[in-house]
């Protein structure tokens, strides 16, 4: 088994409220809950927040509450921390509030709360290369021959170069022990590659109305 940490906090410059507003008639965060549930491979779903809203609907929909320091949400030095980071004091908080503790060799699985495209699927397999043995899975956009670049060598020979991959913004796992020794991402990581149709990173008004008309072409009737 394993647990996941939704962090999710009250506060977003670009759109206000973004991780309880309504996305097509539920608060964004229970489609993540819901899908963390649906799983079935967590002993314990745990939302992180600052906010009183989002920890209403997380015990509404079955979630356990970790309250987020506001230090780790806007004001002070880690105003720009990472959700590595938001995690990890998570995990450290968890026996103040009455949450079974974590073993250093449980994985941990963080999934974003705007992941609306995410899938069972995607978390099973983030979960399951951390099982297998990679420190670090994570969710990135599938490569398609058109984002492939070229660069010329030393001989000016063009060879191909893969495109950084995008950060899905949806999913990525790893044992408590990565976490809590704050491992980079970027090592012995296993990609778990998204495909267009659910790819979309939520950080704009933009990127928002691009995720509902994609959940809208997947979930309708065919």
């Amino acid at each position: 088994m394993a647990i996941c940490i939704i962090p999710a906090k009250g506060t977003s410059t670009r759109i206000p409220g973004k991780n309880s507003k309504d996305f097509l008639g539920k608060p964004i965060i229970q489609y993540a809950i819901e899908t963390a549930h649906d799983s079935g491979l967590f002993r314990q779903i745990i939302v992180s927040t600052d906010d009183e809203d989002i920890k209403t609907i997380a015990r509404r929909y079955g979630a356990g509450v970790v309250h987020r320091d506001p230090e780790y949400a806007d004001d002070g030095r880690w105003q720009d921390c990472g959700t590595q980071e938001v995690v990890r004091q998570t995990l450290l908080s968890m026996a103040q509030v009455n949450l079974a503790s974590v073993s250093p060799d449980e994985i941990v699985v963080c999934l974003y709360p705007t992941a609306v495209l995410a899938t069972v699927q995607d978390l099973f397999y983030a979960w399951a290369a951390v099982r297998d043995g990679f420190t670090w899975s994570q969710t990135v956009k599938r490569s398609v021959l058109g984002e492939v670049t070229w660069v010329k060598n030393s001989n000016e020979m063009p060879l191909p170069v893969e495109p950084t991959p995008k950060d899905a913004g949806a999913v990525y796992a790893g044992r408590a022990a990565a976490f809590m020794c704050r491992i980079p991402l970027e090592h012995n990581r296993q990609l778990v590659f998204v495909p267009e149709e659910r790819f979309c990173d939520i950080n704009t008004p933009k990127d928002w109305a691009v995720a509902e008309e994609k959940w809208k072409a997947l979930h309708s009737p065919r």
